[in-house]
């Protein structure tokens, strides 16, 4: 293990100071409506004021998501409200990174070992980053890992293949905060370590970075 991203990991998790034991449950407490539901409208006009993206496209999000939910629960008839646990539980699903528990809780050993593997350091910010074409090659990983697992949820849903990329692509499209460029001098969008690290353990934070124009830093 690379001692200096080690100990960088760990100056930057203690500047956070006190984290919850399932942070990432912050991720969805962001989508609540004023009676702290979590529905297709909450999650459309949340995610609209926090991606910047059209109400319709957001919208979309939200029922895909209520309804992977609901075939996750095979509940009958289908729920239209969650509270942030339930839904975490029924949104883990394979092709994922495995960083993040089904109780919202975060695997530190996985967490870790996840950055020194794939988080490079640029020399240009001086930064450790994880690029998001690195991102992509690591999904195909994912994949591959779980060949033996169901493919989807339901005939009618998207493949767990196809909700990962749609998950990264929506973490480049709201948390890129550096763009760096290769040995060919081509511009890449990635992700700082803080930032990184941010996302899965005050995600609140981060959401607050977004909220208030500082992410993301464009091409």
């Amino acid at each position: 293990m690379d001692l200096d991203i080690t100990k960088e990991i760990n100056d930057i998790i203690d500047s956070f100071g006190q984290i919850d034991s399932k942070p990432f449950l912050k991720h969805l407490d962001y989508f609540k409506d004023n009676n702290d539901d979590i529905n297709v409208s909450s999650i459309g006009e949340q995610w609209s004021a926090l991606s910047g993206e059209y109400r319709m496209k957001t919208y979309l999000k939200g029922l895909i998501t209520v309804k992977g939910a609901n075939y996750s629960m095979n509940s009958c008839p289908y729920m239209s409200n969650f509270d942030s646990d339930t839904m975490m539980n029924a949104l883990k699903h394979p092709c994922d990174t495995g960083i993040v528990n089904k109780d919202g809780s975060i695997n530190m050993v996985l967490l870790k070992n996840f950055i020194v593997q794939h988080f490079t350091y640029d020399s240009e910010t001086q930064k450790y980053v994880l690029i998001k074409q690195c991102m992509e090659e690591y999904l195909i990983e994912c994949v591959d890992r779980d060949i033996n697992l169901p493919y989807k949820i339901n005939w009618n849903m998207p493949s767990f293949q196809t909700v990962a990329s749609a998950e990264w692509n929506d973490f480049f499209l709201n948390y890129t905060d550096v763009i760096v460029s290769d040995d060919s001098s081509i511009s890449h969008q990635a992700v700082t370590l803080k930032t990184f690290l941010q996302f899965y353990l005050v995600p609140n934070v981060l959401y607050n970075r977004v909220l208030n124009k500082e992410l993301p830093v464009t091409l």
